[in-house]
C-alpha cells in the first residue's frame, strides 16, 4: 500500500443530529396564511370528511452535527381524532416550513424529491399493511411533511393543496 494513492475523504456536510418542536400558539386559518412570510398552503376545512381539529404554530430547533443550532416556525395542521397511545384511527397531520430540515420526517435536503412531487412511505404492520403512512412534499419554497395510518388522507390532502385564504 503506496499512502500517495489515497487521499483523506473530505468532511461530510453537517446534518441533523437532533430536533424538537415547541408548540407555540394555536391560530386562525387566517392567521397561518401569514405565518411563514411566504404563502402558506392547506387542503382546506376537511380532508375526505374529517374535520380540521387545529392549527398550530411551532418553533422547530435543530441541533447540527458541526455543534450549530438552527431555529424555525413551522405550522402543524391536524385532522380528526388522533388517539394516543395506540395506533389506528381516521386522523392526519400535517405539518409545513419554510426549512428543508423539518420536523421528525426528515431531511428534504436528503430526498431528491422535485417540487411538486409526493414521496410515500408506509411504516410499520407485521402483517404486512403499514400502521402509519408518511409523506413528503415541496411547493414553492414550502415543504409539506404529512403522516396518517391511513394512505388515501395523505393523497387527498397533497392532491388538494391550495393557498391559505
Amino acid at each position: 500500500r503506496n499512502e500517495e494513492d489515497f487521499a483523506a475523504p473530505a468532511p461530510a456536510e453537517p446534518r441533523p443530529r437532533r430536533q424538537t418542536g415547541t408548540d407555540e400558539q394555536t391560530v386562525t386559518p387566517a392567521d397561518a396564511a401569514t405565518v411563514l412570510e411566504r404563502p402558506a398552503l392547506w387542503p382546506g376545512e376537511s380532508v375526505a370528511g374529517i374535520e380540521l381539529t387545529e392549527i398550530a404554530v411551532m418553533k422547530l430547533t435543530t441541533e447540527w452535527s458541526d455543534g450549530r443550532e438552527t431555529e424555525a416556525r413551522a405550522l402543524r395542521f391536524e385532522y380528526g381524532e388522533r388517539p394516543r397511545g395506540r395506533p389506528g384511527g381516521r386522523w392526519l397531520i400535517i405539518t409545513e416550513g419554510t426549512s428543508k430540515v423539518m420536523s421528525r420526517f426528515g431531511s428534504f435536503a436528503d430526498a431528491g424529491l422535485r417540487p411538486g412531487e409526493l414521496r410515500l412511505t408506509g411504516l410499520g404492520g407485521l402483517d404486512g399493511e403499514p400502521d402509519l403512512w408518511f409523506g413528503w412534499l415541496e411547493h414553492n419554497g414550502v415543504y409539506l411533511g404529512f403522516e396518517s395510518p391511513q394512505r388515501d388522507l395523505v393523497l387527498a390532502a397533497a392532491r388538494a393543496l391550495r393557498p391559505i385564504g
